[in-house]
């Protein structure tokens, strides 16, 4: 009986586990999808038209993926990884500073971190095409 117990008890605990029988995403793909909703939640910075608290929920996403992938990667990877990744750490701070700026439910940002949003974006994603195609021009 405590055997068949024990059986359902790990079957369903297998079952919940999210990553319990798919493959593990590659490192390229989990930066590729950081970056890709990195981008967007800058342009609802910039643009203003986010509501204030789905943005938070999606900053605090955000910044969950982001610890994963730097646990997933610790000691590992290129220069420009780890370079990319220190990028990363950056632009999900003014994200997080992006969060607390709202006037009437809506994220609402000063000039200059609407700046330093657009320049951080964009050297992240300049970063991650390098770190996505260490080979280029390989061979030539």
């Amino acid at each position: 009986m405590e055997k068949s117990v024990f059986l359902v008890i790990l079957a369903c605990l297998l079952w919940a586990t999210p990553s319990f029988g798919a493959a593990a995403a590659s490192p390229d793909d989990a930066d590729s999808a950081w970056v890709a909703n990195a981008v967007r939640l800058v342009h609802a910075a910039v643009t203003g038209t986010a509501p204030i608290a789905d943005f938070r929920r999606q900053v605090v996403d955000s910044r969950k993926r982001l610890r994963r992938i730097f646990l997933a990667n610790m000691g590992k990877g290129s220069g420009t990884r780890r370079a990319l990744h220190m990028q990363m750490l950056v632009l999900n701070s003014l994200l997080q500073a992006a969060a607390s700026c709202h006037q009437g439910g809506t994220v609402s940002c000063p000039p200059t971190l609407i700046s330093q949003l657009i320049n951080e974006r964009d050297i992240v994603q300049r970063l991650a095409g390098k770190a996505e195609t260490p080979d280029r021009g390989a061979g030539l």
